[in-house]
């Protein structure tokens, strides 16, 4: 791993923990693989409390060196239930 990729690797779990609280946004955190390492899943009922979120908490987190915002226009399909039979 290289440095940047293994900073945040260790540090972002325990911040992400922090996340899904009465005081944040944020809903969900998973790791990933791809074009960036963790996946942040937020609600915010509007522009002012994303950019609220983004430079007040997620900027200030520790081995965040950069954010990629994608939002979502309608979710297709949303499902919390995992089959047990698989």
């Amino acid at each position: 791993m290289d440095g940047v990729f293994s900073q945040a690797a260790r540090v972002m779990p325990l911040n992400c923990l922090s996340f899904p609280d009465s005081n944040t946004p944020a809903r969900g955190c998973a790791m990933v693989v791809g074009g960036f390492v963790y996946l942040i899943k937020i609600r915010v009922k509007d522009m002012q409390d994303y950019q609220r979120f983004l430079g007040e908490q997620l900027a200030a987190t520790p081995g965040v060196a950069q954010a990629h915002t994608y939002v979502v226009i309608n979710e297709v399909k949303s499902a919390t239930a995992i089959p047990i039979d698989w």
